[in-house]
């Protein structure tokens, strides 16, 4: 068995003590297939997907909080905004981190090594939920 599917069955085990939902899927990439964890996770009625993977010496999760329409690509002001407040919040909230993909889509996420204690990891995995709750606030008063 690689790295990879002990350091994936390691983060499957600590889900499942947390009752949490997920299955083991492959992400299709230019580098090759990248085997991965999806936990669907409802916050405020929505549901978003956490992704699960390792690096030899990290586990990452991502969760993508905002796909950028070609409405908002072409609005270069509105995607300033957004990416203000993403950054603001970096500042401010702890343990939540907010980054862009090469898209430009918003995602949230965390990363920590392997072997983390289970309290940690669902410490880890509450800023995530933080983040995404905070992303639909904003979003929320972007749009009164």
């Amino acid at each position: 068995m690689s790295n990879s599917n002990t350091h994936l069955d390691h983060v499957s085990e600590m889900l499942e003590k947390m009752d949490i939902n997920h299955a083991r899927e492959t992400l299709e990439t230019a580098e090759g297939d990248v085997p991965i964890i999806v936990a669907p996770f409802d916050v405020q009625g929505m549901t978003f997907d956490l992704i699960f993977f390792v690096d030899p010496e990290w586990i990452h999760i991502k969760c993508r909080v905002f796909t950028l329409t070609d409405e908002i690509k072409k609005n270069v002001e509105a995607r300033l905004v957004l990416y203000n407040l993403c950054l603001t919040a970096n500042f401010y909230l702890n343990k939540v981190t907010f980054s862009v993909d090469d898209n430009g889509h918003i995602h949230v996420g965390a990363d920590m090594r392997h072997g983390i204690r289970q309290e940690d990891f669902e410490d880890e995995l509450s800023s995530l939920i933080v983040g995404i709750d905070y992303f639909m606030q904003i979003m929320k008063r972007m749009l009164q």
